[in-house]
């Protein structure tokens, strides 16, 4: 970076328009405290979602291998 650029990095960095601090806070702490608690409800509901996708999952599968079991010893059973 050149000096010109670093030097008026410096001046907008210095003497940037200062924020007046809110006088009332824009959210009381009955809605933070409801909102943080949503979150932790949404988040364990997603986990809670998820986690009966993976059991479905789990389970389909262990039920195909099942019948793909059944099947083959059928199929052998026939043959003999």
């Amino acid at each position: 970076m050149g000096r010109t650029a670093t030097s008026l990095m410096g001046h907008n960095r210095f003497h940037a328009p200062q924020r007046p601090a809110p006088q009332e806070p824009s959210v009381s702490d009955d809605e933070l405290t409801d909102a943080i608690s949503q979150s932790f409800t949404q988040a364990s509901d997603a986990r809670f979602r998820e986690t009966i996708e993976l059991s479905t999952d789990a389970a389909l599968e262990a039920y195909d291998r099942v019948i793909i079991a059944a099947t083959k010893l059928s199929r052998s059973r026939r043959s003999n």
